[in-house]
């Protein structure tokens, strides 16, 4: 999370047998990690309950004491999370247009794909996701990006395609041959991967880093803090559902909010109206539509007549701006105008 850094391991399946095969692979290169994070993957939850409790062993705890490790400690985010945030999201599908963009319909055998894979990891691990001019004063005027690579290694790679057969023809030399003395067979076997690896490339250079740099510099403010009104105990809350429409969202009552190391309100438990249920959602799936009445909302006057016409308030609704809320239409007005004139002729009589 701190590098940006991707790592891939290709599994032959979803089972949590390749789950916990890749997790030692990429603990051989990196260690074992402290933390992790996941979404609610049955694999992945299976495999998490499955290294906690091996590592729960007499001899595995002295032995992580005595070397000053700490336990492996995961976390399965809520679900509706697509906040890990868009960090993970946006990192998904560079790497899925990287790789299906390359392959397009080219049928390929496990090596040249796993060929490829290693391939768009190197190439996504040296996007800039900083510059070294924002850390400390530089006298040169061209910025010097960080990538998550040179946090990894401590330098960038120097990387050089050393298969003759994947360099790609010169497009202005149509007599150009590789100087690749080997048998026919195997020289043809490079083709599909020479035609992907050079479709990864130019990928890279006309649609990677061109869309890196729009989306930095197409809107003013994009990474500037947004502060929200946060939900709290008791909020009534409308909860998301793939599989209702808007309108049929059910409602809940929020029992329990967690909060992150900055005070922000990132999860709940909630109570749904009609099963009673309790269920833990993301608070991006969870709508707020009236806050808990405080005891000073609850003090006020029956005399003013102000409070009938008021359907709902602001601190009733979090996180609506009155000054964007659209302006009512006059066919409403007209109908409660002439609401009110009879009503008072009611009462009069």
């Amino acid at each position: 999370m701190f590098t940006r850094a991707v790592y891939l391991k290709i599994c032959m399946d979803m089972t949590v047998e390749e789950f916990l095969r890749a997790l030692s692979l990429h603990s051989f290169e990196y260690g074992v990690p402290r933390f992790i994070v996941s979404d609610l993957g049955t694999q992945i939850v299976a495999g998490a309950n499955i290294v906690q409790d091996f590592l729960k062993d007499a001899e595995t705890v002295q032995y992580l004491t005595d070397n000053n490790v700490e336990k492996v400690h995961f976390q399965q985010y809520y679900k509706g999370c697509s906040q890990l945030g868009g960090l993970v999201e946006s990192v998904v599908k560079m790497t899925k247009h990287m790789i299906q963009k390359s392959i397009r319909n080219n049928v390929i055998e496990f090596r040249d794909f796993e060929y490829l894979v290693c391939h768009a990891v190197h190439l996504i691990n040296r996007r800039p996701i900083a510059f070294k001019e924002a850390l400390r004063d530089c006298s040169n005027n061209v910025p010097t990006p960080i990538t998550p690579e040179e946090l990894i290694h401590g330098y960038s790679l120097v990387s050089l395609n050393i298969i003759p057969a994947l360099q790609a023809d010169p497009d202005s030399d149509e007599d150009f041959q590789v100087a690749f003395d080997v048998v026919h067979k195997i020289k043809t076997s490079y083709e599909k991967l020479k035609q992907i690896r050079t479709n990864l490339l130019e990928i890279y250079h006309r649609e990677f880093m061109n869309t890196l740099i729009k989306q930095a510099t197409d809107k003013k403010d994009r990474y500037a803090p947004v502060n929200h009104k946060q939900i709290s105990i008791g909020d009534i809350v409308l909860i998301k559902d793939d599989g209702y429409k808007p309108v049929n969202y059910p409602m809940g009552i929020v029992k329990e909010v967690f909060k992150n190391i900055n005070g922000e309100v990132t999860a709940a438990k909630v109570m749904k109206g009609k099963t009673n249920e309790i269920t833990k959602r993301h608070i991006t799936t969870l709508i707020p539509l009236l806050r808990k009445e405080s005891d000073e909302d609850a003090v006020g006057s029956d005399d003013d007549d102000d409070d009938d016409d008021a359907v709902a308030s602001k601190e009733e609704i979090p996180g609506m701006d009155v000054s964007r809320k659209r302006p009512p239409r006059k066919a409403a007005e007209i109908s409660r105008q002439k609401f009110k004139t009879i009503l008072n002729d009611d009462i009069s009589d």
